[in-house]
């Protein structure tokens, strides 16, 4: 999927692989052996001529290396089968974006991550795709969904029950008449946010009342309905920005428990997004204090802080990946976190109490908290070529010891770092007796990058400090002489700028492929793609 922009991707990762991966289900829709024929095949040859042709077109960029594509193959090519006598007419397509040649295609589309589906409608990019990878069933359903139009008409109770019970968020405008200035505004907002929220209209005001609703909203008007505070929303104003800010305001829960649940899953995503901190109550099992924990979470939720931060509940025995990232102990929870994701900056409140909630949130509020920092020891003793760096020396042997400094920042568990290790050591071997070079290495699963400069969104990533401070990021191959000369180059550098800020981190790979990236061959010189905290659990 395509790489989520800042904290957000890496935070979601942190708390879990929660709405990742899920059970094929390929035989269950007629046509669901599709051959791999129904899939249109795009390269540099046809792509440009071939995209304007088709009405409807998903497009796969893919890796043949990559776990992740491999996965998305078979239910990808029986969605094809399914799609392909639709009408309106569903196109899947696929480009192996990874190939030398198709390097154009991936540089036009901003293809940073594998797979990445893009839809396209009459050759202009109409949305991301933002259903299901691994459902057959799934993916048929979200693209004849995206296909038709943004709002469905129900006309009978079935119709609405079946919506509600297939959505955790669902808006239903109710009209005495499909016409009008505020028909067309509710039409234009259902099209803004249609890859989030589905969208349905009505004349029967009596659909309102499917969960138990009042049927006080009069037309023309709409109401909200949410499966995870089981609340119901009505507004009757059209005006299209206030309309959409209500939308999203009350589809965004303040309060939700991580979820495997792919549906409840992107409304976790969603609160994840947006600049207000994020409170993450790390709770294990449902013991009396999980329960009153969680309980004195949602009541500050409901009152003052409700609109200043948002909530996330966190089962560590589901999610232990969740403890990592964070640096807690397991026998410090259930342990409340305070995620500033636009200063980067975490803050702990270990073996919290209900009692504990409020005043930590107003600590927050009144700058009283200490930042956590995460960092491993300083090695007591450090003779390898390739020196250990953590947070704690970070500063002491990186910026301070005036030397140029050749630092990788990797995760012990990335297949690419282990394979890029041995050529790393030996750049170490090679400048070993040049006081002036240290090689080293910085475990950025264990450690917090507390330096904003050195930006590090994929693994493997290394940097060049030269002695006299200038930052460059290495964007080439990992081969030993081409890192080498990449040194002998930028030693020594004077003032200046950080070189290699859109270029391409050697041979990365996305930080969600963990331990199971050793079944892949990885390539080298890939783009690079975001970095998330690695995920713990199989998926």
């Amino acid at each position: 999927m395509e790489p989520k922009a800042g904290h957000s991707g890496r935070l979601f990762a942190a708390v879990g692989v929660l709405v990742c991966l899920f059970a094929v289900a390929v035989s269950q829709l007629p046509g669901a052996l599709a051959a791999e024929e129904d899939v249109l095949v795009l390269d540099f040859t046809n792509y440009t001529d071939s995209l304007p042709k088709y009405s409807f077109l998903l497009v796969a960029y893919v890796a043949p290396w990559c776990k992740y594509s491999k996965r998305l193959k078979t239910p990808y090519d029986a969605a094809a089968g399914v799609l392909k006598s639709d009408s309106p007419k569903i196109t899947l397509a696929r480009v192996d974006a990874s190939d030398d040649e198709n390097r154009p295609i991936a540089l036009q589309n901003d293809i940073n991550d594998f797979p990445t589906l893009k839809i396209f409608r009459n050759g202009q990019f109409f949305m991301p795709y933002a259903g299901p990878l691994d459902d057959t069933e799934g993916m048929v359903a979200y693209l004849r969904r995206q296909a038709g139009p943004a709002s469905l008409e129900i006309t009978e109770r079935a119709q609405a029950v079946a919506h509600l019970a297939e959505n955790p968020v669902v808006a239903i405008g109710v009209f005495d008449k499909l016409e009008g200035t505020k028909w067309d505004a509710f039409k234009q907002i259902a099209e803004e946010v249609r890859t989030e929220i589905p969208f349905v209209h009505t004349t029967n005001v009596e659909l309102l009342g499917v969960r138990g609703g009042p049927f006080t909203l009069s037309p023309p008007g709409f109401r909200v309905y949410t499966a995870f505070d089981k609340e119901i929303y009505d507004s009757n104003e059209f005006d299209t920005r206030k309309m959409k800010a209500f939308v999203e305001d009350v589809s965004t829960p303040r309060v939700i428990s991580t979820s495997k649940d792919p549906k409840i899953g992107a409304f976790v995503m969603k609160s994840f997004d947006g600049d207000e901190p994020k409170v993450f109550a790390l709770v294990r099992g449902n013991g009396k204090d999980a329960a009153e924990l969680i309980s004195a979470i949602k009541a500050e939720a409901d009152g003052k802080f409700g609109k200043l931060y948002r909530f996330i509940v966190t089962e560590v025995t589901d999610n232990p990946q969740a403890l990592h990232y964070y640096g807690v102990q397991p026998n410090d929870v259930p342990t409340l976190v305070i995620h500033d994701t636009v200063k980067e900056k975490k803050y702990l409140l270990p073996n919290a109490t209900a009692a504990a909630v409020p005043l930590f949130l107003e600590d927050f509020r009144a700058r009283k908290l200490v930042e956590s920092i995460k960092s491993q020891p300083i090695p007591e003793k450090d003779d390898d070529l390739v020196k250990t760096v953590v947070m704690k020396n970070f500063d002491e042997v990186v910026k301070q010891a005036g030397k140029n400094v050749l630092i990788l920042f990797y995760a012990p568990w990335c297949n690419v770092c282990k394979r890029l290790m041995p050529s790393y050591e030996e750049v170490a071997k090679e400048f070993q007796d040049d006081d002036e070079i240290v090689v080293a290495k910085f475990d950025a699963t264990a450690n917090d990058i507390v330096d904003k400069k050195f930006s590090v969104r994929s693994y493997p990533t290394i940097y060049f400090r030269s002695s006299m401070g200038v930052l460059t990021w290495y964007a080439g191959k990992g081969e030993t002489d081409d890192v080498i000369a990449f040194v002998d180059m930028h030693r020594g550098a004077g003032l200046g700028d950080m070189d290699g800020e859109e270029g391409a981190v050697l041979g990365n790979v996305d930080a969600e492929e963990e331990e199971e990236a050793e079944e892949e061959e990885v390539g080298e010189n890939l783009d690079s793609v975001t970095m998330q905290d690695p995920p713990k659990d199989e998926l």
